[in-house]
């Protein structure tokens, strides 16, 4: 079984990396995810895999499923 991951609201998640002081390269780099991979998420181009999900939730300091519905 697969499990999809979806960004609630890409502006929150854009919010969150960017009230830590951070741009999305910055943090993209950060946390180990390429910066077009991350784009595209923030963007709301793209679903990211799990893992990544969990990447950017510990990056952020927060729970996976506050910005992301699993």
């Amino acid at each position: 079984m697969q499990v999809k991951v979806t960004v609630k609201e890409p502006e929150e998640l854009k919010r969150h990396i960017y009230q830590g002081g951070e741009s999305i390269s910055g943090f993209s780099r950060r946390i180990g995810v390429s910066v077009p991979y991350m784009s595209n998420v923030v963007s709301g181009k793209m679903n990211p895999s799990p893992t990544t999900a969990k990447k950017i939730a510990d990056g952020l300091g927060v729970k996976l499923t506050s910005i992301f519905l699993v």
